[in-house]
Parts: C-alpha cells; sequence; structure tokens
C-alpha cells in the first residue's frame, strides 16, 4: 500500500483497537471479491499502472470485545475503483476509492 491508502488502512486499523472491536466471522459468514481489470495493458515494468474495479460482499459484523455490542452489522457491498502501481517487484495499491454502496445487496449491478 501507499499514500492515502495506506493512511486510510492505518487510521481504520487505530479506529478498531481503540475501540476494543474486532470483526466476527462465523461459518456461514463470507467476504466475496468479483475484480475485473479495466486498464488495456499490464505491464510488469517498475512505476507501471493498473485500474481494477471491484465487488465486495461481506456478511461478517463486528463486535466490541468488551461489552458484547455489535457496532456494524449486516450485510455490506461495495464496488470499489482500485489503482495499483508496480514498486520494488509486486502490485502495491496506490488509490482505492468506493464507487456505490449497496446496503443489504449480495451482488453489484452488472457493470457496463
Amino acid at each position: 500500500m501507499t499514500g492515502k491508502v495506506e493512511e486510510q488502512f492505518r487510521d481504520l486499523l487505530t479506529k478498531w483497537s481503540d475501540g476494543n472491536v474486532v470483526q466476527i466471522i462465523e461459518e456461514s459468514d463470507s467476504v466475496t471479491y468479483s475484480p475485473e481489470v479495466l486498464s488495456p495493458v499490464i505491464n510488469k515494468v517498475e512505476g507501471s499502472t493498473v485500474i481494477v474495479q471491484d465487488c465486495v460482499v461481506d456478511d461478517t459484523y463486528l463486535q466490541n470485545r468488551t461489552t458484547g455490542e455489535i457496532v456494524d452489522e449486516g450485510l455490506r457491498t461495495r464496488q470499489v475503483t482500485v489503482e495499483l502501481v508496480y514498486l520494488e517487484g509486486r502490485w502495491q495499491v496506490r488509490e482505492s476509492n468506493i464507487n456505490h454502496k449497496y446496503e443489504g445487496e449480495s451482488s453489484c449491478p452488472e457493470r457496463a
């Protein structure tokens, strides 16, 4: 991860650790990803970028470890665009943006 994405991830982890929140994944729960590469060419050359659109479906929930209170539950589906950059021999997330949120939906609309 680089830049803004790394900062957002650190903020999320800090929020979870400060709030004593854990993600609960039961046997019937799942998180699924459906990536689609939008860039016409993928070059494994230092500094090359690729754009990926993803549909993330998450039916896990977040719970306060101390109180047992459920702080976030339900089916969450997000359509996300991710920019990857090839640095130091591997793909790294440069930027990630949520395009749409679909609460209670188990899939994203068909992509254009």
